[in-house]
């Protein structure tokens, strides 16, 4: 059976990796989009054009939705898309606040469509690597784990420079950090404490900070206003694993994901490059969601932990920047 999937949009993630991924699979095909911008449909080459949101979801014909909108429009039009019959992928974050999870919750429920968050970056195969590695308590006990996801921001006018969109750095590219600390890595805080520079109406750059009930910490840096980096590393009793390129493997200089392991003295122990599509094994992964409920379920439960945490840091915001003289 084919997928028949619908574009909500023509944001550049959508025409760069998105449906090209879709076009990769061989049970998948991208039949209509939806935009008010004729100049940015045209460069799809998709057959239906639509020029209305709800004209897209009323096409009876579409199995699948993906939707790259603006941070606060994703909730509002999962549910639309829900209630119209279709299943969807949502770029990240699912939501902006709990509220608006619980609305997806309900209508999920009603409709058990599929709905996936969009954190490709965890269908890549070096985490599997990194979580076999762990399992095997090589690492001993973990103390620490840390990630760094940035980026420079160039245009003023980027929605995610405006709060009533769901912009700033924590729902950005912060929700990364926060995702992979607690969902793949399976770190549980019991504290959680967010920093942010002045001067924006949104975070332009982040410090998160956080404890579990064992004492084990970890802290992320999330920012627009940075040069482009992201990784994580997971420091344990016996070693450390540090993953360079992890969100964005694809951007890296060889386009792979990177894997550097050492022992308790920093010695190198182990070097792994990994080749991988993380925008198609998302697609499958998807597909598979469509046919295996209990595997959606956990991917929907996991995005709901993530956007709980997410909500705790929003809410321990401390927006003064602390001076040297500890004002």
């Amino acid at each position: 059976m084919e997928l028949k999937w619908g574009i909500l949009s023509a944001a550049n993630i959508a025409f760069e990796q998105v449906v090209p991924a879709i076009k990769k699979s061989p049970t998948s095909k991208v039949t209509a989009i939806a935009s008010k911008s004729i100049t940015k449909v045209e460069r799809f080459q998709i057959q239906t054009a639509y020029d209305s949101y709800e004209e897209l979801l009323a096409d009876e014909k579409l199995d699948s939705i993906y939707i790259p909108l603006p941070n606060e429009l994703h909730a509002k039009y999962v549910v639309k898309a829900l209630e119209a019959g279709k299943h969807v992928l949502v770029e990240k974050p699912l939501a902006v606040n709990l509220e608006q999870v619980e609305e997806v919750i309900a209508a999920q429920h009603e409709t058990e469509k599929v709905v996936l968050e969009a954190f490709m970056y965890q269908h890549h195969a070096q985490h599997n690597i990194v979580k076999a590695f762990i399992d095997k308590g090589e690492l001993g006990d973990i103390k620490h784990i840390k990630a760094h996801f940035s980026w420079q921001i160039e245009d003023e006018n980027d929605i995610r420079l405006k709060a009533n969109l769901g912009g700033g750095a924590l729902n950005d590219v912060g929700c990364y950090c926060m995702h992979v600390i607690t969902q793949i890595l399976k770190f549980q805080p019991s504290h959680i404490h967010y920093i942010k520079t002045e001067g924006q109406d949104v975070d332009l750059t982040g410090v998160c900070t956080m404890v579990d009930r064992h004492g084990v910490t970890a802290t992320f840096v999330c920012s627009m206003n940075m040069p482009f980096y992201d990784m994580y590393e997971i420091i344990g009793t016996k070693g450390s694993i540090r993953v360079e390129h992890c969100f964005r493997p694809d951007l890296s200089y060889d386009h792979n994901g990177h894997i550097t392991i050492f022992d308790e003295n920093r010695k190198l122990i182990e070097k792994h490059t990994i080749e991988d599509d993380q925008y198609l094994r998302q697609i499958e992964e998807f597909e598979r969601c469509i046919n295996n409920p209990d595997l959606a379920k956990q991917y929907l439960e996991a995005s709901i932990q993530n956007m709980k945490y997410i909500q705790k840091a929003h809410e321990s915001l401390n927006s003064r920047i602390l001076t040297a003289m500890g004002e």
